[in-house]
C-alpha cells in the first residue's frame, strides 16, 4: 500500500496507523497541556483529542484515580482549571456540581471533574492542577 502522505514510512497510510506499535494503539491527534500534581510539581503533559481529559491523566503515575471510569459519580478525577481556561469549557451540568460541591476542596470557581472536559483543539494549552485526595 502506498502512502499519500509523504511524512509517514512507505506502505503506511493514515488509517492503517492504529494499532501499529510505532504510533500507539491510538493516532488521534494530541495537544499539549500543564498539569500541576498533588505535589506542586508541574508537567508538560500530551493530551489525545477526541477523549475526556481523565483519559489522560488517569494513565499518568501523578494523576487521577477516576475510580467510576468516567460516568460522574465518584469525584476521584476532581481538577482545578485555570482561570483563562474556565470560558473554553462546556458548561458544568446538574450532576458535576452535585458532585463537586460535597467536597471539601470545592473551588465555586475552577473545580470540574476532568470525566466531564472533552479535549479538543482549543484546548491546546490548557492548565490544570489535580484536586487533593478525600
Amino acid at each position: 500500500m502506498q502512502s499519500n502522505n509523504p511524512g509517514l514510512p512507505h506502505g503506511l497510510a493514515p488509517e492503517r496507523l492504529r494499532g501499529d506499535w510505532r504510533f500507539g494503539e491510538d493516532a488521534r491527534p494530541m495537544v499539549d497541556i500543564t498539569v500541576t500534581d498533588r505535589d506542586g510539581g508541574v508537567h508538560r503533559v500530551a493530551a489525545r483529542e477526541g477523549v475526556s481529559l481523565m483519559e489522560t491523566l488517569r494513565e499518568l503515575e501523578y494523576g487521577v484515580a477516576a475510580i467510576c471510569g468516567g460516568m460522574c459519580s465518584c469525584a476521584t478525577c476532581h481538577v482545578y482549571v485555570a482561570e483563562p481556561w474556565l470560558d473554553l469549557l462546556p458548561p458544568m451540568q446538574g450532576d458535576e456540581k452535585e458532585i463537586l460541591q460535597e467536597l471539601e476542596s470545592y473551588r465555586p470557581r475552577g473545580s470540574r471533574l476532568s470525566c466531564q472536559v472533552p479535549m479538543e483543539a482549543p484546548l491546546a494549552g490548557l492548565e490544570v492542577e489535580i484536586a487533593p485526595e478525600e
